[in-house]
């Protein structure tokens, strides 16, 4: 493992269209560089998700073995930041770096395991040995605030590098996409829309690949088959289980990316993203109300391509890669002058 000074860890190894190393090392004058756990993002087998979980847990031990060559850590995949704290607090570790979280997602579970890990996760959290953890909405932020009380959380809007690069472009296609993994309510989205006119495509790992009527489910398509898929679809439609977790918003991102109009239930997260009525519309969790969106969106085609024309305008204008860097290092940068403070 070649560990450098300014390091950005990630699980997966970064596309060459990523540039985020690039980016954070124009706006900040340190050079970072990227080194990947070297995992795959599908998740379609046991021993995918075996492999993943070993992962976590050696990756991030090995950055604790060279953590004396560490200045700075962006940990991109949290677990590598969560669990190389918890290595240094097992270990009663001298602080060694400072060490920002990227991408938190916590869900509470239930029970006495539940109770168990809440007490680790904010442990960590409120250890010395994270500096920063970034979420990507104001509520996201408020919310772990409370339930962890830490106070070292900041929001930021996702930014994403351009995917439609060497994408076949089709301006519009006939079916309704819906994907992702997190906090996904497939369930209502089935019975919502199975047996009705329009065609519906669920691409998601975590679920069984079949057809049923007009709806049909992948469970292993990635990356560019991925992208052509919403390059190739009418609109995304994202159904969210809890409207407390903050989630979906990739997903969005991605649809903006291609000019596709997005319908998603509410949720404060998404409102840091989407604007209802304008990228697409943001609508409670009832399926009177999906039915008439998506019936709207197929027979106004006067509103159909302003959303999409906002969607793509939106995407370049707020959520780019380098306006995710650009906060990142806006972050970076005070956190550094407050440490400067304190040291005089």
């Amino acid at each position: 493992m070649k560990i450098n000074k300014n390091l950005i860890v990630t699980d997966t190894k970064p596309g060459d269209d990523w540039k985020f190393d690039a980016i954070l090392s124009e706006m900040t004058g340190l050079r970072w560089t990227v080194l990947d756990g070297g995992l795959q993002y599908k998740l379609g087998n046991t021993r995918e998700k075996l492999k993943r979980y070993i992962n976590f847990l050696w990756f991030p031990f090995r950055l604790f073995l060279g953590r004396k060559k560490v200045k700075n850590l962006i940990a991109w995949q949290q677990y590598y930041g969560l669990m190389y704290a918890f290595y240094c607090l097992l270990f009663h570790a001298k602080k060694e770096n400072y060490c920002m979280i990227m991408t938190f997602i916590y869900r509470q579970r239930k029970g006495f395991l539940g109770y168990l890990q809440k007490k680790m996760i904010a442990k960590i959290v409120n250890s010395k040995y994270v500096d920063r953890i970034l979420v990507y909405s104001q509520s996201e932020k408020e919310y772990y605030q409370r339930i962890l009380g830490a106070t070292k959380f900041f929001s930021a809007k996702l930014g994403l590098e351009d995917l439609t690069i060497g994408i076949e472009k089709q301006n519009r296609g006939d079916y309704i996409l819906s994907a992702g993994r997190s906090n996904r309510d497939y369930d209502f989205l089935i019975h919502a829309l199975l047996g009705q006119e329009h065609q519906v495509r669920i691409v998601c790992d975590a679920l069984p690949a079949g057809r049923n009527e007009n709806i049909r489910i992948y469970d292993n398509v990635y990356y560019e088959k991925f992208f052509q898929m919403i390059a190739d679809c009418y609109c995304v439609v994202i159904i969210l289980k809890d409207s407390e977790i903050s989630s979906g918003q990739l997903v969005i991102l991605q649809a903006m990316q291609f000019a596709k109009p997005v319908i998603v239930t509410e949720s404060k997260a998404v409102m840091d993203y989407i604007s209802d009525g304008q990228e697409g519309f943001i609508i409670p969790k009832d399926e009177q109300s999906l039915r008439e969106k998506i019936d709207l969106l197929y027979n106004d085609k006067e509103l159909y391509n302003r959303m999409s024309a906002r969607a793509r305008e939106s995407y370049e204008k707020n959520f780019s890669m380098r306006s995710l860097g650009k906060q990142v290092a806006d972050c970076f940068e005070r956190d550094m002058r407050e440490n400067c403070g304190k040291e005089n």
